[in-house]
């Protein structure tokens, strides 16, 4: 197999494994004669008990939450990474609250728009009541997917032109600025399973800004993306591979622009960069990997989102619990289930302690991609289950929130 073919095949590998969200699973050994119920030890509805259960390695299972398991989003095909802010959209008086999430709304893939995953945007009138953006002024308060408009979806560019998700959002100076991960053909324009491939798949972190939330105008190209993305060279060492950059979480703290996102090195990992406060964020030149390749933020964190709350910050990443130092009895042989929602505190941004995960919801195999928002003494953690069953479906197909009060995650 010739250099090009090496890499083509490995670096497809990579992007349809990660596509599906398999890199990050893994299925660690089960030990003894587990059932598949033993395995998966499910929590009630509602845990109100503010007492933390301790787990080998100091990991523990974080139980003091409000959990009510109510459906704020539903009906659709497969949409996830709910990410809310407390931001009235221009216009829409009596609605405070804006989520954007993405994925497919009806139909797997979005017919009918460019590309495949689409970014969607909801208006809320507090954190529990949602309607969804249906284009042209209208919004959807009956839960009709099909009505749903995407307001980013891909574009034509080399680095753009098939996933647009994963937004994270600021604003600042009465503009919103989104960071969001793109996987596209790379610099060849054909995709890893097309004909003619050259170059496999690529991934990175686009930028975004818009007025009013809904209208974005894109970065020119990339504003994070490893180095040897679009060029490297299969050498029967996988360990050189530390590219993927996507899923990121966007900040902008202490003069700074900060911005964490998941990589693989081989295995996910968070990283974290920079920009000064007053640079253009939209140019790759602003920005400052500060921490990534053989040395990550955490290693095992996926799908991270970091939040700062007073003088601490709060990361959430949905990683394979037992590489955390989880119970055993947790394992289970769906790669799905082993990964659980997961929190990490830091005073700095950059050094995190692993706190505990919160187990799946009663009526889910899987809980995944959580985002945070904080008010008034209590974080929200917007999050997204999926379907299961047999043969599994990786589909998530509800959004929901979970409560944490301040009194708890105050002692993490």
């Amino acid at each position: 197999m010739t250099t090009s073919n090496f890499k083509k095949t490995a670096r497809a590998l990579l992007s349809a494994l990660l596509l599906l969200g398999l890199l990050s699973c893994g299925s660690p050994a089960r030990t003894g004669a587990q059932t598949e119920a033993e395995a998966c030890i499910l929590p009630p509805a509602t845990t109100t008990a503010d007492v933390d259960i301790p787990r080998p390695g100091g990991f523990h299972l974080i139980e003091s939450i409000k959990r009510t398991e109510d459906n704020l989003l539903f009906n659709f095909g497969n949409l996830y990474h709910p990410f809310v802010l407390k931001e009235q959209l221009p216009g829409n008086e009596g609605y405070p609250y804006t989520m954007w999430f993405f994925g497919w709304a009806r139909f797997d893939g979005n017919p009918g728009y460019p590309g495949c995953d689409a970014i969607f945007v909801a208006r809320g009138k507090d954190p529990y009541a949602w309607e969804v953006y249906a284009g042209n002024g209208v919004w959807d308060d009956t839960m009709t997917p099909k009505l749903w408009a995407p307001i980013v979806t891909a574009s034509d560019a080399w680095c753009d032109n098939w996933h647009n998700g994963d937004a994270s959002v600021v604003r600042k100076d009465g503009l919103f600025y989104m960071a969001y991960s793109s996987l596209s053909s790379g610099p060849d324009m054909k995709f890893s399973w097309e004909y003619g491939d050259t170059d496999g798949d690529t991934y990175c972190v686009m930028g975004a800004m818009s007025e009013d939330g809904i209208n974005w105008t894109k970065s020119g190209g990339p504003i994070l993306i490893w180095e040897h993305e679009a060029d490297w060279v299969f050498d029967d060492d996988p360990d050189n591979f530390l590219g993927l950059y996507c899923r990121p979480s966007l900040m902008y703290d202490e003069g700074k622009w900060k911005l964490w996102f998941d990589y693989w090195m081989p295995g996910a990992a968070m990283g974290y960069a920079e920009a000064d406060g007053d640079a253009d964020i939209m140019d790759a030149a602003s920005w400052t990997v500060v921490r990534a390749g053989k040395d990550p933020v955490i290693y095992n964190f996926p799908n991270p989102d970091v939040i700062k709350i007073g003088d601490r910050y709060y990361a959430f990443g949905d990683p394979i619990v037992l590489g955390h130092g989880a119970d055993p009895e947790l394992a289970s042989d769906e790669p799905w289930k082993n990964r659980q929602i997961a929190a990490a505190v830091s005073d700095d941004g950059v050094s995190f302690t692993m706190v505990g995960w919160i187990q799946h919801d009663s009526d889910s195999p899987a809980s995944h991609t959580a985002n945070a928002y904080y008010e008034d003494g209590t974080l929200y953690l917007f999050y997204a289950t999926q379907i299961g069953g047999i043969p599994y479906n990786y589909r998530y197909n509800r959004i929901r929130v979970i409560e944490i009060s301040e009194r708890v995650f105050s002692k993490w």
